[in-house]
């Protein structure tokens, strides 16, 4: 969920132009028009009947502005809520996550921990740290958000909350010869060229990447490379191979499609983990809260919102 790209939305449409939305917001034209056409892009519906002021939606648009005010408005109201009610205070918080991007819910959270709580210390880790088992058990990180198989097990001690249902995706070139599907089954990727996560601490991603080739019966090629996982999906779109994902990529590069990929052998589904063997009640008040807030969001949310 991006509220920040819903409420310039909502700007635009108040004022009928970018350009003014954009002076409101104090943001260039150009950059609010950029991150409207990717956002717009990303929900796959047109939301303008044209380019021109005063701009008018479409039969789409109006449907989707009203759910978008719904969830901006219920966001700021649980924003005031956290504001208010005496909770826990977090004063120095160690979150891993493993992947190219923040997951679900834990950045709009982080935003209204942070208000609560304006000196929090918090540090932000990738994978490259430790894996989810060693990070949690001798305590180098409180809290690890990781897209995980379903299947896979973890030492004792180490408890996984589900924070997203299992949703496999395939991130192609738009120019791909099935970049024009709703759909993709992995069986259609027959003599494709693959691109693995790279190799870290944390396998869970790349784990899941070559056990369901392997499963899916198939032949491909793997492309080897050594990038950081910040940028080796940046590989897509000059044509090295494509990237299968446990999860929806909300920061899919330019020039590529991310479309849902069925016959998947081996689910996976974003989760949180944290180890019950090490008494913090900041972490439990951390982990209490946030599956909270990912109950509460939902039930607010336009489906292509996420």
């Amino acid at each position: 969920m991006d509220i920040e790209r819903l409420t310039e939305f909502i700007e635009i449409v108040q004022n009928q132009s970018i350009k003014k939305a954009a002076g409101r917001l104090q943001l260039s034209p150009a950059t609010l028009r950029a991150r409207f056409c990717s956002f717009e892009e990303s929900l796959g519906i047109t939301l303008f009947k044209s380019n021109r002021p005063p701009l008018t939606l479409t039969g789409e648009g109006s449907r989707f502005y009203a759910d978008a005010q719904e969830i901006v408005g219920r966001y700021a109201a649980l924003r005031q809520e956290l504001l208010q009610t005496d909770q826990q205070s977090f004063s120095h918080l160690r979150i891993a996550v493993t992947g190219s991007g923040l997951p679900f819910y834990l950045g709009p959270f982080l935003d209204l921990l942070n208000a609560r709580n304006p000196q929090l210390e918090l540090d932000l880790l990738d994978d490259n740290t430790c894996s989810i088992a060693e990070g949690l058990a001798c305590g180098q990180v409180d809290v690890y958000f990781a897209p995980v198989m379903n299947r896979q097990p973890f030492p004792e001690g180490i408890v996984r909350k589900s924070i997203a249902p299992s949703q496999q995706y395939i991130l192609l070139p738009s120019s791909h010869h099935l970049a024009s599907r709703q759909i993709i089954s992995i069986k259609e990727l027959d003599g494709e060229r693959f691109i693995l996560y790279p190799k870290t601490r944390e396998t869970c991603i790349r784990d899941f990447q070559t056990e369901n080739l392997k499963a899916a019966g198939i032949t491909y090629s793997i492309w080897n490379c050594n990038s950081s996982p910040v940028f080796y999906m940046l590989l897509v779109p000059i044509g090295k191979g494509l990237v299968i994902s446990p999860m929806p990529l909300m920061n899919a590069p330019p020039n590529t499609v991310c479309l849902p990929l069925t016959d998947i052998s081996y689910a996976a589904s974003s989760a949180l983990f944290y180890s019950k063997n090490r008494q913090n009640q900041q972490v439990q008040a951390f982990v209490s809260s946030f599956l909270q807030f990912t109950k509460e969001v939902p039930q607010h949310e336009h489906g292509k919102a996420l």
